[in-house]
């Protein structure tokens, strides 16, 4: 689930807009039982386990990788990795169309979805009869992949948003390193502009500015812009009432506050403003989380620090989890797979690519990956997830969200205030979600 900083901003709206539109229709196509139903499972030979992948090649070869070591455990179960590019309509659409993968791939924007859906198996019973001690995982992500006290789905990655900084740069314009440690008095929205107005700079005596401060792929909400807006004490909505909170003191203070960056000390590059940018070194911080694979070329030194507080430290996780399929055929072989997605040799595999962080807190001690390069960034990332904060997620995220882009897109180029623009919204916002059938939920709980 990575940040994209090359979409357009029309593009990413109507994205969204097609990929809820596309989703509600296949869910009514699901309840009314008008389109077929799973095959039947084959007779004789190796099981062949269905499992949804990713696109992306590098990603995707480790997963064949992991495949292969568990089936050398499993000879009688043969995987088949199913890649997808959108994640979400892609496997409702198998799902529905009689081609079901066994094993779903989840992210935190549609994973309660299809709890609510009846598409996810309920793995509470199978936690309990084979003594799974879950307590081995982080808390805060098993949580998130409950609902009503049942979990449906096995945690494999996870990564909180920190700030990647090009230390290069820093020693140039005799700037210190940012600390290591969150929630530190050094480092607050304050200091990131005094920082940033020396590290906006022109570097090669042209006259005209070609390296700033910072860059923001603000399109993804859930990751690079509502930190800021926690961090200042805002909040999204209300879970409960359906109530709209973006416009409220907090949160427009966070949004005109990085609205200003672009546009009143003009050091941040927004909107879509990336990881190309800062691997080019066209700005020296980029908000990220832990896929850190396209970095390891850079031509300079950088590490990773923690978000700036303000009122308070706070940042957001993202994760990858695997579910199994409600209707699956191979309920048991599915779930010998989840485990053994869990186990430390396919954990340090999978971290030690840059695939996130382990799900295993204990492996933040693994020597392989304190000594992974940048040294000690590892540390940072797993720093954060304790002051990761909850986002409500409604079913229909995508126009809710949608709503929300639009109306900060002319903040971001200075057209309008952050109050005017979610004031502008709120009645919409509320609207749609007293709409979403049923409701939020904050998955999170500290």
């Amino acid at each position: 689930m990575q940040v994209n900083g090359q979409t357009s901003w029309r593009h990413h709206a109507w994205r969204l807009i097609r990929k809820g539109f596309l989703v509600s229709c296949v869910l009514h196509l699901l309840a009314a039982g008008m389109l077929p139903a799973s095959p039947a499972a084959a007779a004789s030979g190796p099981v062949v386990l269905r499992v949804v992948s990713v696109a992306d090649p590098g990603e995707n070869e480790i997963r064949q990788e992991i495949a292969r070591m568990f089936e050398k455990l499993h000879p009688n179960i043969k995987v088949q990795l199913l890649p997808v590019s959108n994640r979400v309509t892609e496997q409702l659409v198998r799902i529905a169309g009689g081609d079901p993968p066994d094993v779903l791939y989840l992210n935190p924007g549609f994973f309660q979805s299809f709890v609510r859906q009846g598409i996810l198996l309920d793995l509470t019973p199978y936690v309990r009869r084979d003594g799974l001690d879950m307590s081995k995982l982080y808390s805060s992500f098993v949580q998130q992949l409950q609902n009503d006290g049942k979990l449906y789905a096995m945690p494999f990655e996870v990564t909180s948003i920190a700030m990647l900084y090009n230390q290069t740069a820093f020693d140039e314009v005799g700037l210190p390193f940012l600390p290591t440690r969150w929630n530190d008095d050094r480092w607050t929205w304050k200091t990131l502009v005094e920082y940033g107005r020396k590290l906006t700079r022109d570097r090669n005596g042209d006259g005209r500015i070609d390296q700033w401060a910072i860059g923001l792929v603000l399109g993804a909400l859930d990751q690079i812009t509502y930190p800021f807006v926690f961090q200042n004490g805002g909040k999204i909505f209300d879970d409960k009432t359906n109530r709209f909170l973006l416009n409220s003191k907090e949160s427009v203070e966070a949004l005109q506050w990085i609205a200003d960056l672009i546009n009143k000390e003009k050091i941040a590059r927004a909107p879509i403003w990336g990881g190309d940018a800062f691997l080019n070194e066209q700005v020296a911080m980029f908000p990220y989380g832990r896929w850190l694979k396209q970095f390891q070329s850079a031509k300079f030194a950088w590490n990773a620090a923690p978000l700036p507080k303000q009122r308070q430290a706070a940042t957001m996780i993202v994760w990858l989890a695997y579910g199994i399929a409600a209707n699956s055929p191979h309920k048991e072989e599915a779930w010998e797979f989840l485990k053994f997605l869990i186990s430390p040799e396919v954990q340090v595999l999978n971290t030690a690519r840059g695939q996130a962080l382990s799900a295993l807190p204990q492996l933040e001690e693994h020597a392989l990956l304190q000594n992974a390069p940048p040294r000690g960034h590892y540390q940072v990332f797993a720093g954060g997830i304790p002051f990761a904060q909850p986002v409500p997620y409604a079913d229909n995220d995508a126009a809710v969200s949608g709503e929300i882009w639009n109306a900060l897109y002319p903040v971001w180029l200075g057209r309008r205030s952050a109050q005017e623009a979610m004031d502008s919204i709120a009645s919409k916002v509320e609207s749609l979600l007293a709409e979403s059938k049923k409701g939020m939920v904050s998955p999170t709980t500290k």
